[in-house]
């Protein structure tokens, strides 16, 4: 009788991992196919309203008058249009081909964080093709001067993914992201108390790095502080002004008002809509929440 081989004990679980990295290359090529795909029509979009004077400045026709010690939107309003200017000059469409890969670039960030926080295949790919199809991202792809929206989210979703990876060092690319976004824009003033959340909710910071999260998230919460100042300080944010803050009647009006614009492919204007269209609105990111939770309860 043959004894029994001795096996290593410890292989390498090359089958799954290959599977698994094929999966989301996959998913990663369906979902910047349809972030691209389905906002085909910003191909059209050409120089709009203000984003004369950000070129302008940027091939050095307009002198900066700002008086701020410390500028506003930096890295979108700045950095970003110098860089474009000296790529692409007045060449619109390299512009809008950017955003596009940016747009498709948050798609997949979504369905990455899905994974993170564990939902199932189907939910984290609905939830990235959502995105990536949604008629409520068109203005901010058509508009150049949107980038101001555009280029925070990609960094705020990216600190995101990485606070949800569960290692110390993706927790300080989660902080440095994070002020990326905010040295871009005001999307990411949130993300203090998103941490806070996710923390609570035992998703992505292990026991023994929950002291090192908490400590990065005080030093992050006094830049948001700082940067909200910055903006409030800086930027027309009075009644009527796209920065005012509004009440919860109109932040129930706006919220209900996207709701009605992605369900009917952005053609009604959702600052426009209240009764029955707001209330329809809201009941969609309802339902929709709902569905999610459902569908990313494990089989």
């Amino acid at each position: 009788m043959n004894p029994t081989p001795d096996y290593p004990q410890n292989l390498p679980e090359s089958g799954p991992t290959s599977a698994g990295t094929s999966s989301r290359l996959s998913c990663a090529i369906l979902l910047f196919a349809a972030a691209i795909l389905s906002q085909l029509p910003a191909l059209g979009a050409w120089w709009n309203q203000g984003d004369w004077a950000l070129l302008g400045r940027a091939a050095g026709l307009f002198p900066d008058q700002s008086q701020e010690f410390f500028r506003t939107r930096w890295l979108s309003q700045y950095a970003y249009w110098d860089l474009t200017w000296a790529l692409f000059g007045l060449k619109a469409l390299p512009h809008v081909w950017l955003r596009l890969l940016l747009h498709g670039t948050c798609a997949w960030l979504v369905f990455r964080i899905g994974e993170r926080a564990g939902l199932n295949r189907t939910a984290r790919l609905a939830a990235g093709l959502l995105f990536a199809a949604s008629p409520l991202v068109f203005p901010l792809l058509y508009s150049a001067g949107e980038i101001q929206v555009l280029l925070p989210a990609v960094f705020a979703l990216v600190a995101v993914e990485s606070w949800l990876a569960r290692r110390r060092l993706n927790l300080l690319l989660a902080f440095g992201f994070s002020l990326l976004s905010l040295l871009s824009g005001e999307v990411g003033l949130g993300l203090p108390l998103l941490f806070i959340i996710l923390m609570g909710l035992d998703l992505g910071v292990r026991f023994q790095d929950k002291a090192f999260a908490a400590a990065l998230n005080l030093m992050l919460l006094l830049a948001v502080v700082a940067a909200g100042a910055l903006v409030l300080t800086n930027q027309p944010s009075g009644a009527g002004n796209s920065l005012s803050m509004g009440d919860p009647e109109n932040w129930l009006r706006n919220l209900g008002g996207l709701g009605w614009r992605l369900i009917t492919l952005g053609f009604a204007r959702g600052e426009s809509t209240g009764g029955p269209a707001m209330v329809t609105g809201l009941a969609v990111f309802g339902v929709w929440t709902l569905s999610l939770i459902h569908i990313s309860e494990p089989t």
